[in-house]
This record gives structure tokens, sequence and C-alpha cells, in this order.
């Protein structure tokens, strides 16, 4: 997790010790996971691999 922070994939602003993480950055994590979910569903799809 110390990575994603170090690398600035996952904004997060500090709070005392600790690191609070941006709802806005969750939000785009989770749109593209559906994104990918959906692209492989439309690729299995179209390669008839239901």
């Amino acid at each position: 997790m110390t990575k994603l922070f170090g690398q600035s994939l996952i904004r997060y602003r500090p709070v005392g010790r600790h690191r609070r993480i941006l709802a806005s950055s969750l939000r785009t994590k989770q749109d593209n996971a559906r994104r990918a979910a959906d692209n492989l569903t439309a690729l299995s799809e179209d390669l008839g691999l239901d």
C-alpha cells in the first residue's frame, strides 16, 4: 500500500500519523475496474466463450 502512496497512484491527505484516502481516488479505481470487467465480458462474447 505504501508503494501506491509513494507513486501517487492513490491520492490521500495526511491526518496526524495516518493517511485518509480521498473518495475521488477510490471512485476512479472502481470505475477502471468496472470498465476492465465490461471489456472482458464483451471480448468473451465476441469470441463465443459464453
